[in-house]
């Protein structure tokens, strides 16, 4: 889906029932949680991490980052099939329509 050739109103729907897939670039104390609220409201969420174990307790439902709620979130978003992490970020960039990038 070309989000540029759609009404600005209509974006946040779209995002909302999946028919716009994120990338999260960054999965640290900004790019999970919001990765993770993306994810659990409804909307494919690519989240990318360099750290292999950090991705592999991301996908397994659990989370590296104390904050009140996210644990919570992250199974929620990886139950629901809508959050995946990754270390391969060219792939996530190019499955998906929008890109965040939440690197320090």
């Amino acid at each position: 889906m070309n989000v540029l050739d759609m009404e600005r109103s209509d974006v946040p729907a779209a995002i909302k029932n999946g028919k716009i897939t994120l990338c999260v670039v960054g999965g640290g104390y900004v790019g999970l949680p919001f990765a993770a609220l993306y994810a659990d409201l409804g909307a494919k969420v690519f989240v990318c991490n360099r750290d292999v174990k950090k991705v592999e307790m991301t996908n397994a439902g659990k989370t590296y980052i104390h904050e009140v709620g996210l644990d919570e979130l992250v199974k929620s978003a990886v139950s629901k099939g809508n959050l995946t992490a990754t270390t391969d970020v060219s792939d996530a960039v190019s499955k998906s329509d929008i890109i965040f990038i939440t690197v320090g």
